[in-house]
């Protein structure tokens, strides 16, 4: 393949090429702008809402958490790391 600067789609791509670069330059800016204006009022902190129902928890589920969490259960012996 190769390239031929003065094809008569070369100038259409590059146009659409700038385009999506100037774009996304635009969109960067904007999140710079928002993260900037965010820090100043302090409406960037956000208070973490957990979306996720549990309709039916699980008999073990509350052994998996303390499992996970290292602690002791009667299921066995917690995990630790051997590093």
């Amino acid at each position: 393949m190769c390239l031929v600067p003065y094809h008569e789609r070369a100038a259409t791509n590059k146009k659409l090429y700038e385009d999506i670069i100037m774009k996304e330059k635009q969109a960067q800016q904007q999140q710079q702008q928002q993260q900037q204006q965010q820090e100043e009022d302090g409406s960037g902190i956000t208070q973490f809402v957990n979306k996720k129902k549990v309709k039916i928890r699980q008999p073990d589920f509350d052994k998996y958490e303390q499992l996970c969490r290292g602690e002791q259960t009667d299921v066995g012996i917690p995990h630790t790391s051997a590093f």
